[in-house]
């Protein structure tokens, strides 16, 4: 570690220590009163029924984490918790900010992804109500006030019947504290090498009168950058790993000489492609023939720096026969991604701003204006001038100036960029959310057997995105020293006052810090790059996404005497829910194509908003959007009914209709449960229903999510986009299990299975690509006998169709191909005391996902094969990574104030797909991993904790992927030590 970070791990111990003596100066005197456990198990209603209560929450396949069991494994952040649990499989938490649908955009942000299926596919609460979602995708679990939370309840079971079509794979309900009097402070700290380390502070204060109760509770969390330069194993070499970063579009680059020997005197190579001589020497590599190629990802991040700040309070109030309950929270988030100091520019040069040496056979037909696949740099650049000067054997006679491919070359690359800073400052983005939820309940008796409850929630989320790009007319115009805000381009000299050159050249590059080069013996500072010119090409975008939620509900729920077969009486519960979903985005004029729907829109010129194709928005990889506004509402009713059995035994029946309106129509979902105690240690349980999704408003929306994932070997740009024409998926789901308790033995096994009609997806990317290059960049193509309606509408090109040309590819979303996928949940745990004085708790929790088949569909005339996703990476396909085993095991031992605790987390090997079975990255093993845990209740009431994960510092397996592994399964971090103290007063 360097100086800095020594010095933040010593203030770390410094405030740790400072928190310590706070605590050993107080006495503390409130504590959280535990309620009466039998009254609790009889009055606490669990997620998934509005009538089970904990005593008979074993009819569900229902998991609870409390908040104790965490405080026992060292107080894990929750991302932790959640990409632990063997229920879910691709999670966003890390940066994952080059995987499209799997992150990149929502940097910072957390998700919960049970089953695997999409993080939208299941449901997230706080207190049974609804949270606003992130950008209308999914609920961002890093904005809920973690410090405010009793327990977790994962249902781990279609749930459609009691809260609507949003909980198809199932629910996570967040419970907060209840009956919790005093004040609480705690922190930690958590050391990560080659980082500044992870902060969390928080502070809870109750207080309670005699018929109410207040809770207020604060938190903030700090999560540490993490370099990929700082992981070597992230980028290891183009032979190992090719996917791994190493970019094509690259600076310096490669070129073609050209003069006036075409056909009338147009431009036409003199003589053969040329690598810029500053490629080897400024830690550039050649894998190719003609090519220069750098790790791009050198300059990203595996993990985001994050700042987040949550405040949350609850207010209860008993009039004496009704209650009262108020609750809300704010939560800020802010993240900066890093990126290259300039990105790939895979759109053509408009004729507008090129010389009229131009062969005119060199355009793409039928474009207006008419499209180059080349830039243009004359020999009269400066920089290029000095750089044939010193290297004339690239330049034959008659050499007027250089073509460079477009799409294999960007402004600034290997020595910074002066916009940002100097040439070790990385470009960046930004990610801000602000989110806030109001909530509101009252409930009260009429008569003696019937209760009613009234509540109202609204909630909103806003997502600011913020980050920076060029436009290819205007770069063209500064390799042609035309470039800058004051030059009046089209009458004036180039160069001439105003008028700025861009040097395309390694000679305008002193020093490569990123790939370890501190000096170019190239470099000609009469010819670097200014910050003016870079300045006037970065042109900043903004996105402001707001998604809101309203919902309220009117609930009665009773007893009927009259049916009763000898273990009570019938318990029923009815009710209506209105919900009311909007999604709003707006952009800045360069992130809006209303605004800007042409490669020219830059240009303060006659016509420059009118072109052939469009829209064909200007800027080279960011994409440009329009104006959303959407609405929903839903109305539903809803029954339940509880007929108890015999002891510990019941069923329970339940039915929801659900009108979506035009966003998609109504659907009648019935559900059953039952649990039958058979022996005292063993009982059996199973559910069934039927359960619907509505399509997200986003994916009906215009709009694209653009990406940036790896395509044919180099990152191309990717647009998700919308589709208004979705249909609702519907699903019909079945589980059995089997409980086994006893002497301190319990065990659970479920098997569960989904059968999903008219999937809600996008085109597999794999497959439409692959239509079109079945032999990948290099071999033969299908340009000539494919459809062309099909390539004009799936992708774009700088060019001529070819590997080479290609700009972008688009995916839409889609109606897709029947799924059916099940597996096994399983958890055993036993306990035993006299242990050398204490208790001893061993246990595991695991998951194996048996099958989860997609049958074979067509998309547009194309035929795309089915497949079973189990143990597959599925890049690129319609699933998420998908080990078939994942395992949480622990062994606890507690004797009086001191907790021990070993776990163990384990997933198996699956496959890459896209990969030959010979190749480096095809399996991507398995692993399994350490954690221990120390927590000592010390005087004073003060918790010390002290916990080590990755025990022995496994570094992640590689995957071919651009962060060089699966972040969606995996962990970047290496050991980490997290230290932490909680004092009560």
């Amino acid at each position: 570690m360097n100086l800095i970070r020594n010095k933040t791990v010593l203030h770390g111990a410094a405030s740790m220590a400072a928190l310590a003596i706070a605590a050993l100066a107080a006495p503390a005197q409130a504590q959280e009163a535990a309620p009466d456990s039998e009254e609790a198990a009889q009055t606490i209603v669990v997620t998934g029924s509005r009538l089970l209560s904990a005593r008979e929450a074993e009819a569900l396949p229902l998991r609870s984490i409390s908040a104790d069991e965490l405080e026992k494994q060292g107080s894990p952040a929750l991302i932790d918790v959640i990409r632990a649990l063997p229920e879910a499989s691709g999670s966003i938490g890390n940066s994952n900010s080059s995987q499209p649908g799997k992150g990149q955009g929502f940097e910072g942000s957390e998700s919960i992804n049970l089953r695997g299926l999409g993080p939208d596919r299941n449901l997230v609460l706080l207190n049974g109500k609804r949270l606003p979602l992130t950008s209308g995708f999914f609920v961002n679990t890093r904005n809920i006030p973690s410090s405010a939370v009793a327990r977790i309840e994962i249902l781990k079971d279609a749930a459609s019947t009691t809260y609507g079509s949003d909980a198809m794979t199932g629910v996570v309900n967040f419970i907060t504290r209840r009956g919790f009097e005093g004040l609480e402070i705690g922190g930690d700290y958590t050391m990560i090498d080659d980082t500044d380390g992870d902060w969390r502070m928080d502070a809870t204060f109750g207080k309670k009168g005699d018929n109410w109760d207040l809770l207020v509770s604060a938190g903030y969390q700090k999560r540490a950058q993490l370099r990929v330069k700082d992981r070597p194993w992230s980028t290891p070499p183009y032979s190992v790993n090719p996917d791994a970063g190493w970019n094509f579009s690259s600076n310096p680059a490669q070129f073609t000489p050209v003069g006036l020997v075409g056909p009338a005197g147009t431009l036409a190579p003199t003589g053969v492609r040329a690598v810029d001589v500053g490629c080897s020497a400024l830690g550039g590599i050649q894998p190719f023939a003609g090519f220069c190629v750098n790790n791009v990802q050198l300059w990203q991040d595996l993990v985001a720096p994050a700042e987040t700040w949550q405040v949350y309070s609850e207010f209860n109030y008993d009039f004496g026969g009704v209650e009262l309950h108020l609750e809300g929270y704010y939560s800020r988030m802010e993240t900066r991604v890093n990126y290259p100091p300039s990105f790939n520019q895979p759109k053509p040069i408009t004729e507008t701003v090129l010389p009229a040496e131009i062969n005119p056979a060199s355009y793409t037909a039928g474009t207006s204006p008419r499209l180059f696949g080349n830039w243009f740099v004359p020999m009269t650049n400066p920089g290029l001038a000095s750089y044939a000067a010193a290297n004339p054997s690239q330049f034959p006679a008659g050499t007027t100036g250089v073509f460079i491919p477009i799409g294999q070359w960007r402004p600034y690359l290997v020595g910074g960029n002066p916009f940002f800073g100097d040439a070790s400052t990385p470009g960046y983005q930004g990610r801000e959310q602000d989110e806030f939820r109001l909530s509101g309940a009252l409930k009260g008796t009429l008569g003696e057997t019937t209760n009613w409850s009234f509540d109202v929630t609204y909630g909103r989320n806003k997502h600011y995105l913020y980050g920076w790009d060029s436009s290819g007319v205007m770069i063209e115009l500064a390799l042609r020293g035309l470039g800058g805000p004051n030059c009046k381009w089209q009458t004036a000299a180039p160069g001439s006052t105003g008028c700025l050159w861009l040097n395309p050249m390694s000679n305008a590059i002193q020093s490569a810090p990123i790939n370890g080069v501190l000096s170019n013996p190239g470099y000609n500072p009469a010819v670097a790059n200014t910050k003016e010119v870079a300045d006037w090409l970065m042109i900043k975008q903004e996105r402001f996404l707001t998604s809101q939620i309203a919902e309220t509900n009117l609930n009665f729920d009773g007893t009927f005497a009259g049916i009763d077969v000898g273990a009570g009486p019938l318990r029923w519960a009815v009710g209506g829910q209105w919900r009311w979903i909007a999604f709003n985005e707006r952009d800045s004029k360069f992130a809006d194509r209303t605004q800007v729907p042409c490669l020219n829109s830059p240009l303060d010129i006659p016509g420059a908003n009118v072109c052939t194709p469009t829209p064909y928005t200007p800027l080279g990889l960011a994409a440009a959007f329009a104006p959303t506004d959407i609405k929903t509402n839903v109305f539903a009713i809803y029954g339940e009914a509880v007929l108890p059995l015999w002891t510990d035994s019941n069923i329970t029946l339940g039915a929801r209709y659900e009108d979506y309106g035009k966003d998609g129509g109504g659907s009648f979902n019935p559900q059953a449960r039952a649990k039958f105690q058979i022996l005292d240690w063993f009982g059996l349980r199973g559910s069934a229903s039927k359960t619907f999704r509505a399509p997200p408003q986003t994916s009906l929306a215009p709009n694209p999510t653009a990406s940036i994932p790896n395509i044919l070997g180099r990152p191309t740009a990717l647009d998700l986009v919308g589709n208004p024409d979705l249909e609702p998926e519907r699903a019909t789901t079945w589980s059995v299990g089997a409980l086994v308790s006893g002497s301190g033995f319990d065990a659970a096994v479920d098997y569960y299975h989904y059968d999903i009609d008219n999937i809600l997806t996008t085109e597999p990317q794999n497959a439409i690509v692959n239509a079109l290059f079945p032999n990948g960049a290099t071999g033969a193509n299908n340009c000539g006998s494919l459809d062309p309606a099909f390539i004009a509408t799936h992708f774009q090109f700088t060019g001529a169709c070819s590997a080479a040309n290609l700009s972008k590819v688009l995916l839409l979303r889609i109606n897709g191909p029947k799924a059916r996928f099940s597996g096994l949940d399983m958890r055993a745990s036993y306990r035993t005391g006299g242990v050398v004085g204490g208790t001893l708790t061993v246990g595991a929790v695991a998951n194996v996902t048996l099958s989860y088949e997609f049958d074979g569909f067509s998309v547009a005339g194309l035929a795309v094969p089915g497949f079973d996703a189990v143990g597959k990476l599925n890049a690129g396909t319609l699933a998420h990574t998908l080990p078939k085993w994942k395992l949480n095991t622990f062994v606890n031992y507690e004797n009086g104030p001191v907790n021990l605790r070993w776990g163990g987390r384990y997933y198996s090997s699956y496959l890459d797909q896209r990969q030959a079975a010979t190749a480096v990255g095809y399996s991507i093993p398995g692993q399994f991993l350490h954690d221990v845990a120390v927590t000592v209740q010390m005087p004073w009431d003060v918790t010390f904790s002290l916990a080590v994960t990755n025990l022995f510092d496994k570094d992640p397996p590689l995957a071919r992927l651009p962060e060089g592994y699966d972040a969606m399964t995996s962990d970047p971090l290496g050991r980490t030590i997290r230290l932490g103290l909680r004092k009560s007063f």
